[in-house]
């Protein structure tokens, strides 16, 4: 209604202006009293004709705004970009919860399959808790995270991921499943005994999913989903590589100093031998896998001794029950001294 409206004043405005043959025209209102979101901006024979369309919205100048108008038109078309990526939002929550399907080719993946839909009313169900998905960049170069919150499973991606893939998907349904194994199962999370310096964050952020990331997998595996990324196989075997050539081992920038990517190499070699201990993976898989884990032990003695720490402790405890996992991490937090600065909490 606001647009009929605005689009019948304009013309008022042009007929107004043709019937006096060029002559100035008067405003009825002051600039002072116009609001600045109104469709509609007249001052003069300045007007701006502003149209939104399905996709988004865009404005036209008729003639030479003041400083003032350029304001307003400023603001106005922030509120247009805000408009548009809430109903982007709206469009995704409508297509998980309605199990909408990209069917544009039979190649296509779906943008969120029944199965996902599935999946996430039954953790909604299980945790009594609303999914809440965010699209933003996350630090330390993560591209989906679980972020704890006090009342909704929130999870949220980085803006790069194309929600038409089958990474979106998977990441999705990963996430959601640490917040199962939050708010449904028990399990502790790490929180921070104070504020954290970037590497002590680095150090959290490796710890948080050394063990449970494995929990999680299996979990996946056991509702239909694949245990890891599609991406992930490809990526193991380029590490494989790497490690055969005694290569300097593929690092995130979050892991800048020894202690960093010795850990993160931990964390690889700990994932990759969860999946072969504790899923039920094709021929393939497991041959990709089990390639991958020799190259790590030869290539990398040091590491691979370190990581034969953590799997001692995963194995002497259930971590799939919540407190075979808080003694489970309780040990690593001793082992790599991070006490100081992070507790488990329910």
């Amino acid at each position: 209604m606001w647009l009929k409206e605005g689009t019948r004043r304009a013309r008022q405005v042009r007929r107004r202006s043709d019937a006096n043959c060029g002559a100035p025209l008067k405003p009825r209102c002051s600039a002072d009293k116009r609001r600045h979101d109104r469709l509609v901006i007249r001052a003069g024979d300045f007007v701006v004709h502003c149209v939104i369309s399905a996709a988004a919205g865009y404005c036209s100048v008729t003639s030479k705004p003041t400083r003032r108008e350029l304001i307003y038109l400023s603001l106005f078309q922030r509120r247009l970009k805000e408009m548009k990526q809430l109903i982007e939002i709206q469009f995704v929550f409508l297509a998980l919860f309605l199990g909408a399907i990209n069917t544009a080719s039979g190649d296509a993946p779906i943008l969120f399959s029944p199965h996902l839909t599935s999946y996430v009313d039954k953790v909604t169900e299980q945790t009594r808790r609303k999914l809440v998905v965010e699209r933003r960049s996350l630090p330390l170069g993560l591209k989906a995270a679980f972020i704890p919150d006090p009342r909704f499973i929130k999870i949220v991606l980085d803006p790069s991921i194309n929600l038409k893939t089958n990474y979106a998907e998977y990441s999705i349904a990963h996430e959601v499943t640490h917040g199962l194994l939050t708010y449904a199962k028990g399990y502790a999370q790490l929180i921070a005994k104070r504020p954290l310096t970037a590497k002590e964050q680095t150090r959290r952020s490796i710890a948080a999913v050394l063990v449970e990331d494995i929990v999680v997998n299996r979990i996946l595996q056991t509702e239909g989903f694949a245990p890891f990324a599609p991406i992930y196989l490809a990526t193991v075997q380029y590490e494989t590589k790497v490690a055969n050539a005694k290569g300097t081992y593929p690092h995130p920038d979050l892991a800048n100093d020894e202690e960093g990517r010795d850990r993160w190499m931990v964390l690889r070699y700990i994932i990759a031998w969860g999946l072969v201990e504790y899923c039920s993976l094709d021929q393939k898989s497991e041959d990709v896998i089990a390639e991958y884990l020799r190259a790590f032990q030869n290539a990398y003695p040091k590491q691979f001794s370190m990581a034969e720490q953590v799997k001692s402790i995963i194995k002497e405890n259930d971590i799939f029950e919540a407190q075979g996992y808080r003694k489970a991490m309780a040990s690593i937090l001793d082992l790599w001294k991070l006490n100081d600065f992070l507790q488990m909490a329910d």
